[in-house]
């Protein structure tokens, strides 16, 4: 006979496991409610970002300095939107203005669906596609002030992790890559723009930053956000100082 809701017998409880104790989902999602409970970041953004990664960025450009007023940014792996709305939130004028200055441009882009931001042009689509990568360059080039090149690049993108610590590694690289190559033709200058992309810990990844990026970029810092999870092994780059298209 399957047990009921006390309070509510129409719903039926989850079956307990062996010996008694709830089933391993069940123990999973209450540590996750737990975690989330007990989480500085998850109670900051409410109310004020749609993801707790939002903190992540805002902690590393107040360490860096990547972003300011007037600029091109675009957004890769955007979903939901923590990330464009915390750029929005650097390149906004004076306080309590909602809008960025007139010359800055943010376009967010990603697989899933984003519900609108008031001042973030949005593209729905798979980076890694010719097709979004077109759609991309379009808007950028429709926009006489950016004349199809940007200042910022940051990129939270990552595959769905399959447990499989290979696949895992070179799904990382992959959109890594992606992410450098599309900096790499719309940097806007030499000496200036900057590219913040999410990355996973393995020499695999050591040797695309020295191979790739030190040769880039004048300098490029790793770091770990206090908002990233401690049992993560994601960690951050950011480049700065643009040495030009030169691979």
């Amino acid at each position: 006979m399957q047990r009921r809701h006390l309070l509510n017998p129409t719903i039926p409880l989850l079956p307990r496991a062996p010996g008694g104790a709830r089933s391993k989902t069940t123990k999973s999602n209450a540590a996750w409610l737990s975690r989330q409970n007990r989480d500085q970041f998850v109670k900051q953004r409410a109310g004020t970002f749609r993801s707790r990664s939002a903190f992540k960025l805002l902690e590393l450009d107040a360490k860096f300095r990547f972003l300011r007023r007037g600029q091109v940014v675009v957004d890769l792996g955007a979903a939901p939107g923590g990330w464009s709305e915390a750029v929005l939130s650097r390149l906004s004028g004076p306080a309590k203005e909602e809008t960025p200055s007139l010359s800055a441009k943010i376009i967010a882009v990603d697989l899933l669906p984003i519900i609108p931001i008031p001042g973030v042009d949005i593209i729905q689509g798979d980076f890694l596609s010719p097709v979004t990568q077109a759609k991309l360059a379009a808007l950028l080039n429709a926009d006489s002030g950016s004349r199809g090149l940007v200042d910022v690049v940051v990129s939270d993108m990552c595959h769905n992790i399959s447990g499989n610590r290979i696949r895992d590694v070179e799904s990382s690289l992959e959109l890594c890559s992606a992410a450098f190559e599309f900096a790499r033709v719309h940097l806007r200058g030499v000496g200036a723009g900057a590219l913040v992309m999410k990355h996973f810990a393995h020499p695999i990844l050591d040797a695309f930053r020295k191979e790739r990026l030190e040769l880039s970029f004048r300098k490029v810092h790793y770091s770990k956000p206090q908002a990233s999870r401690g049992e993560s092994s994601e960690g951050y780059w950011v480049c700065v100082g643009w040495k030009g298209s030169s691979l």
